[in-house]
């Protein structure tokens, strides 16, 4: 598969954490990594993000809701959907696209915000942006670290 190849399995299964430290294991110049890991990162946002939608619209997502409603939830469960209502009201999914790769990983921020109902192309926007921001960072981190070690 070459190493590109892998570095975009790892981007898309692993997330950025993961695979840029990889990319620069196996001996890609930076902005190659950086590049292959966007790659992956981005298929995993878009399959996850159109996977969720079919599966709202299909007769499975129904079946899902009537088996799961609960009239009365847990003050756990309570407490913490309205601790992500009031983090999405207060942020939006500017916020929740750029702190949700580095602080949730890429494929629980994409299901979890099309799970909230954000709007799928501008979440799908700013998810792109803030792992392009995170992947960059760690890209530089592990990058410079490899050269204070090598």
């Amino acid at each position: 598969m070459g190493r590109f190849g892998s570095i975009v399995a790892a981007g898309f299964f692993l997330g950025p954490s993961a695979a840029a430290p990889m990319g620069l294991a196996l001996a890609l110049p930076p902005v190659v990594a950086l590049v292959a890991v966007l790659v992956g990162v981005i298929a995993s946002f878009v399959v996850a993000l159109f996977l969720m939608e079919w599966l709202r619209r299909s007769r499975v997502w129904r079946w899902l809701s009537r088996a799961r409603s609960n009239p009365r939830p847990s003050p756990r469960r309570e407490k913490a959907a309205r601790r992500a209502r009031a983090i999405l009201l207060r942020f939006g999914p500017v916020g929740f696209g750029l702190f949700g790769p580095a602080l949730l990983g890429t494929w629980v921020s994409a299901v979890l915000g099309s799970v909230l109902g954000l709007a799928r192309w501008r979440l799908l926007t700013w998810l792109v942006a803030g792992a392009t921001a995170w992947t960059a960072l760690l890209v530089l981190a592990a990058h410079s670290l490899l050269g204070l070690l090598g």
